[in-house]
């Protein structure tokens, strides 16, 4: 009897110890699940927008869970799925901030379909798993090169380029 209530109190805690936010701590990504994504594409990101919106919890800070951001890509090559030559992607960040500014790149992305947004309903989405870093790397880094030996063997690589 006692440890239930010391594990509901805890839970209590938890729950009202804060502002809401979606996590505690990241979690690291697992690469692999770049398998579940749509669309795979490298890409040069332009016009990225993050979107304020006014605060919709008492407590919560600006720059959380009511913002996203949009932006632009010129596909360069489609690693998995069907790309158009410019694609519109939409950053539902529910687990940290978006980055004020976001460089051109080139950027590996994973994507997911279009989810008929209220602000652009032929938007991607930007493949992200909850508590986790977005599948949004640097062309050239390890990350990026490790998401392609997963498509690869996954057999999802087309080779597509533009």
């Amino acid at each position: 009897m006692r440890r239930r209530w010391f594990v509901a109190a805890w839970i209590s805690a938890m729950v009202a110890g804060g502002p809401a936010f979606a996590c505690r701590a990241p979690l690291a990504i697992r690469l692999e699940d770049v398998a579940r994504a749509d669309l795979v594409v490298v890409g040069r990101v332009t016009q990225y927008e993050v979107v304020r919106k006014p605060s919709l919890l008492p407590g919560e800070r600006p720059g959380t869970l009511s913002d996203h951001a949009t932006f632009l890509v010129r596909t360069e090559e489609v690693l998995a799925g069907q790309a158009p030559a410019r694609l519109a992607v939409r950053w539902d960040n529910s687990t940290f901030a978006e980055p004020d500014a976001l460089p051109e790149g080139p950027f590996l992305i994973a994507l997911s379909r279009p989810t008929g947004a209220a602000s652009n309903p032929e938007a991607y989405t930007l493949f992200q798993a909850a508590c986790s870093d977005p599948f949004l790397f640097e062309a050239a880094s390890d990350r990026a090169r490790a998401v392609r030996e997963i498509l690869a063997r996954n057999h999802k690589t087309d080779g597509e380029k533009r």
